[in-house]
């Protein structure tokens, strides 16, 4: 299973059933995996695409590390037009060719929901089924003008 999430990188972990498990000694993925334990314990992961769980964590990380913040902001802007309706909406291909990507963005988004709406109406969107409707009910913009939102959030950044 290691090979499959992380293709052509000499480290992966999981957070299965309360155990972290890694292939590789990185601290950093240590650290990784031990978020997605303290963030799957903490909210249902049902509705979540991978955008979000991921993102949540990446969050987490970038806030402690500020020289890993500054690379995921270089990274983000050179990669301004994922397709986030599938990453978010559709929960598809977030571990394919774009991971590297999909990673740096997906942190720097949840960083951008929380900064817009506060953590509450966060929590709200994650366990919302469908995210589309959640963002006209929650962040009151079309998910494609919260996307927009995003990109100048970034830019300002």
């Amino acid at each position: 299973m290691f090979g499959l999430t992380c293709p052509g990188n000499s480290s992966a972990g999981f957070s299965i059933r309360g155990e972290i498990h890694t292939n590789g000694y990185n601290l950093g993925l240590v650290k990784h995996e031990y978020s997605h334990f303290l963030f799957d314990n903490s909210m249902p992961q049902e509705h979540n695409p991978a955008f979000f769980v991921e993102g949540s964590v990446e969050h987490v990380t970038a806030l402690n590390d500020p020289a890993l913040y500054q690379q995921r902001l270089a990274t983000a802007r050179q990669r301004p037009e994922l397709p986030y309706d599938d990453l978010i909406l559709r929960n598809k291909d977030f571990y394919g060719p774009n991971s590297e990507a999909n990673y740096a963005v997906c942190g720097l988004f949840m960083r951008y929901l929380l900064d817009r709406a506060g953590p509450e109406k966060f929590k709200h969107y994650c366990r919302a089924a469908n995210k589309q409707a959640a963002t006209s009910e929650l962040y009151g913009v079309d998910f494609p003008t919260l996307v927009s939102g995003y990109k100048t959030w970034l830019s300002q950044q």
